[in-house]
């Protein structure tokens, strides 16, 4: 994730807000299991979808299409 934009400070303004970009998720793994035996995984993730996360404080929108995506983030108070 990369934050494009920033601002507001929740605590002493009472808001917060942002806006980012995302992309896929590469992770590699190694564990050891219990004869000592190393294995490697690897996971990759191209997420898409329509995510929408609202109470009465907090807002946080994101759009992806194949693991790029742009987000949208508000917090305030009541």
């Amino acid at each position: 994730m990369i934050s494009l934009i920033k601002g507001g400070d929740y605590v002493k303004k009472g808001y917060y807000y942002s806006i980012y970009i995302t992309f896929p998720e590469f992770i590699n793994y190694t564990t050891i299991n219990i004869n000592k035996t190393e294995h490697k995984s690897t996971k990759l993730t191209f997420p898409s979808g329509f995510y929408l996360t609202r109470n009465n404080t907090y807002c946080n929108i994101l759009l992806c299409l194949f693991g790029f995506g742009l987000g949208f983030e508000i917090q305030s108070k009541v």
